[in-house]
């Protein structure tokens, strides 16, 4: 694939733009340039359908769906994708034709399983899910060198590949928590007090646990793991957090009790209903 400008011109180009609000930095826009040619993809395929977390790369499913048929070695067919279940046959691709080389399947009873449904957008649009959850599957096990020998995901609303064994999560004095001492960030009023919104939230989360603060962190990581939020997550959804959390405690609701009976609520927040153009897959 032919690019006309250099990795540091076109992620500048992209950062500049604002039209790419994910994109923090050149940097950031950058390796996800370099990541991308690699694989053989679009520079703009690149920067919107590429995510990365804890080092892995994450790519939509369409992207990677259009990777495997692009590459001349493999190919696809759609032979079930309903609200329940998706099944999708792999082909390898010679001069002889296509030949089969295996099925997988995605069920909505493993996306139960795997805690996956709780999402907004697995209630909305079932069949693109398990289309996402398959495909990413599929290529693992059937095309794993369609965009090199590097291993992929399927990303969406922060979830990772579900077809391999479970990760182990660090421990939360590992993970990056929310910073008290950051400057210039967005704020919130508490009665009647101006402070930043990270600040309010681990707070808001001491009053209502009556925890201690280290406590309340690994509370309030537990909240942002449960929604799927990545970290560092952006304000806007630490302040809708915050709102929810200001709620239940008025509500006198018990923290663990809330990820029964409201955490459904939080996501809806998290999550508003979009149309289905909107929502990238």
């Amino acid at each position: 694939m032919n690019y006309p400008m250099s990795i540091d011109q076109t992620a500048e180009m992209f950062v500049r733009s604002g039209m790419f609000p994910d994109l923090k930095s050149v940097e950031a826009a950058a390796t996800l340039l370099i990541i991308g040619r690699g694989f053989g993809i679009s520079d703009y395929d690149s920067v919107t359908g590429l995510y990365l977390r804890q080092g892995k790369v994450n790519m939509h499913a369409n992207v990677m769906a259009a990777a495997i048929k692009a590459s001349g070695k493999y190919d696809y067919e759609v032979t079930e994708n309903t609200d329940q279940q998706c099944s999708i046959q792999f082909f390898r691709v010679d001069s002889a034709g296509r030949n089969p080389i295996g099925n997988h399947s995605f069920s909505m009873a493993q996306a139960q399983r795997a805690n996956l449904t709780k999402n907004f957008t697995w209630k909305q649009y079932p069949e693109a899910m398990l289309f996402a959850r398959c495909i990413s599957a599929g290529y693992r096990a059937h095309c794993p060198d369609a965009l090199g020998a590097a291993p992929v995901y399927v990303e969406q609303h922060g979830e990772m590949e579900v077809d391999g064994p479970a990760e182990t999560s660090p421990p939360p004095a590992q993970r990056e928590v929310p910073k008290q001492d950051e400057v210039d960030q967005p704020s919130t009023v508490v009665d009647g007090e101006e402070i930043p919104v990270r600040q309010a939230l681990v707070e808001e989360i001491e009053r209502w646990t009556h925890k201690t603060r280290e406590d309340s962190i690994a509370a309030l990581v537990k909240i942002l793991d449960e929604a799927g939020l990545p970290r560092p997550c952006d304000d806007i959804s630490l302040g809708i957090v915050l709102l929810w959390a200001i709620d239940c405690r008025k509500r006198e609701l018990d923290f663990e009790d809330c990820f029964d009976a409201e955490f459904e609520n939080l996501m809806e927040r998290l999550n508003p209903p979009a149309k289905e153009d909107d929502i990238d897959f």
